[in-house]
């Protein structure tokens, strides 16, 4: 699997957003590599979680539901590399699939698009909000108790239409996918981590491959953008530590400044009845403890 190649199969979902981002992976490709555009190649594959957009992710075995069909072709061989959100990505990948390249981030941040309002606080009681994440449904209904919240699935553009129609009077998705589509001309308003906290690793693309695929892995690993890298790392080790699923109301945000990088990572507690919150700084070079402690700090808080 080591051998130099001539052409790149590209994995993706058929959403339009899905399409983008592989596109935004092939370009990188094709200017590091040097190829034809013909030589990177974009195979559309139909994921459960594409496939059934009437029930909530829950009953759809939680995460892996945009991914499995992907990562079964890649150890079939028929394509080289999935494309995938790093948000959806279970922690573990089966035997013989590693993460081998990350793209750099995109505003990480969820949005409120909405007529009533700019703020989650400010909306009025009794409207209607939109969203598939439980983690922003805790959120919502602790930063405003009064809203309706209701579950919403589909694509981005079935989710805006919902809004347009007045079927929704609220509707909260990620700056990331927006910002990747060009949507700019709804009332969009990036909702601050204080409010939301994203999902960990939101706003990244993420490549999946073979690992046993060296010379593929060796120009992931080149066009990797290192600090989206140590960040995303970070965040999903405080996920991992949670035994986060796709389900579970988590959230993460890392950043680094200098030497250092500091986490702030929150889960909603049944117990408590609440969000439990807290932050961590330290030096980058210990950044998977960093995500790790912080998560047994939090399910420390939890048990007091």
């Amino acid at each position: 699997m080591s051998d130099k190649k001539t052409t790149i199969r590209i994995g993706t979902r058929a959403s339009k957003l899905a399409l983008i981002q592989a596109e935004e992976v092939k370009k990188i490709l094709l200017n590091y590599l040097g190829w034809e555009n013909k030589q990177v190649i974009i195979v559309e594959i139909s994921t459960l979680g594409d496939r059934i957009t009437d029930r909530p992710f829950r009953e759809l075995q939680g995460k892996g539901v945009f991914c499995r069909e992907i990562e079964r072709e890649i150890l079939a061989g028929s394509i080289d590399m999935g494309v995938h959100s790093l948000k959806d990505m279970p922690f573990e990948q089966p035997d013989g699939l590693g993460m081998t390249g990350y793209l750099k981030r995109e505003n990480p941040l969820d949005v409120l698009i909405t007529n009533h309002g700019e703020t989650i606080a400010s909306l009025s009681s009794g409207l209607t909000l939109g969203t598939s994440s439980i983690r922003r449904q805790k959120q919502i209904l602790e930063a405003n108790p009064g809203l309706n919240v209701v579950e919403i699935r589909g694509n981005i553009d079935t989710r805006i239409n919902k809004w347009k129609t007045g079927e929704i009077d609220v509707i909260i998705l990620a700056a990331a996918g927006l910002n990747r589509m060009g949507i700019w001309q709804v009332p969009r308003f990036d909702i601050p981590m204080e409010t939301c906290l994203p999902a960990p690793a939101q706003g990244v693309i993420c490549v999946e491959t073979r690992t046993d695929d060296l010379w593929l892995n060796t120009i992931l690993d080149a066009i990797t953008h290192p600090t989206t890298k140590i960040m995303v790392e970070t965040e999903r080790n405080f996920l991992h530590t949670l035994e986060g699923s796709c389900e579970l109301p988590v959230g993460a945000l890392a950043k680094i400044k200098g030497p250092e990088i500091s986490l702030v990572g929150e889960f909603y507690s049944e117990r408590k009845g609440k969000i439990i919150r807290g932050k961590r700084t330290g030096l980058i070079s210990d950044h998977i403890s960093l995500g790790k402690e912080l998560a047994e700090t939090l399910l420390a808080m939890e048990l007091a």
